[in-house]
């Protein structure tokens, strides 16, 4: 994913909702992360702000041809020991049923077939997409 150029394009605007435990803000959104014109992923966002360093991502991959790759994968993350970690949900545990058009909560064992390429996606939308990287960044974790 280094060598090639990313952007992110937020789509719609933020909102927010209530967090059932805490009454907190729960920001929500939405992305495409492209590469020369093509799609790379199509993202959701999940950031609770009673929940510091703790987010939620589904990521559609899509594949060189720009066609969608069927699961949407749904990505625990969280800040601490001074780093982000990654975990892929499993399919009961996602905090989205399914992601319309895009398909269903992809199973946690096939998300994981390619992870190096899924996590690298993942990187790329936490760092380009000004929403998130704001968030991270004001949670303590430095660039």
């Amino acid at each position: 994913m280094s060598e090639l150029p990313v952007s992110v394009e937020p789509e719609g605007e933020e909102y927010a909702t209530a967090c059932s435990c805490c009454g907190r803000p729960i920001y929500w959104g939405h992305g495409w992360l492209m590469s020369e014109g093509k799609s790379l992923a199509a993202f959701w966002y999940q950031w609770s702000e009673g929940h510091v360093g703790r987010f939620c991502l589904g990521v559609a991959r899509f594949d060189g041809q720009d066609r969608l790759i069927p699961g949407v994968v749904c990505i625990s993350a969280e800040i601490r020991d001074e780093a982000l970690h990654y975990g892929v949900y499993e399919r009961e545990q996602a905090p989205w049923p399914d992601f319309g058009a895009f398909g269903a909560v992809a199973e946690r064992e096939h998300a994981l077939h390619d992870k190096e390429s899924l996590f690298a996606l993942v990187d790329a939308i936490t760092a380009n997409d000004p929403r998130l990287s704001s968030r991270i960044l004001a949670s303590g974790l430095h660039s």
